[in-house]
């Protein structure tokens, strides 16, 4: 992933949690979501999504293994990993979590958080996985929730 790209979209992410534009995170998650399955181009998510550029320090990543297991979001804070992955599907499914289990299995105790958010309105725990709606999701990471 171009350092570049990756860089500004870390930094929209959280600049847009902070400045509570749901407008504009909502847009990110939407266009991020159906990224689902490809090879992400973070700068054209960044460019679709219309994101504004800010400076903060969280270094965020996209996951995939050998054999092509992967998570769409993955942070390191200063107590542990956060993974995430995003669906644009009103109905979560059990086979959405199979990156973030992966995830687990590999990273162990360091992977301190595990969510998977949907355009759903129901919050769940589904095998140690935080199931949210998009504006679930938003709410924590606004308040400190998910990057502590």
């Amino acid at each position: 992933m171009d350092v570049h790209a990756e860089t500004y979209l870390q930094e929209e992410i959280k600049a847009e949690a902070l400045t509570r534009n749901i407008g504009h995170f909502a847009r990110f998650l939407e266009v991020a979501a159906r990224q689902n399955g490809q090879v992400t181009n973070v700068a054209g998510i960044a460019r679709d999504a219309a994101l504004a550029y800010s400076r903060r320090h969280y270094r965020i990543h996209f996951w995939r293994n050998y054999d092509g297991v992967e998570v769409d979001f993955l942070c390191e804070t200063s107590k542990g990993y956060v993974a995430a992955e995003f669906k644009a599907s009103a109905r979560w499914e059990k086979p959405y979590s199979r990156g973030l289990h992966r995830m687990q299995a590999e990273l162990g105790e360091r992977l301190i958080k595990r969510y998977g958010v949907y355009l759903g309105d129901r919050a769940a725990l589904w095998d140690d996985v935080h199931v949210l709606p998009v504006r679930d999701f938003l709410q924590r990471l606004w308040d400190g929730g998910v990057l502590e």
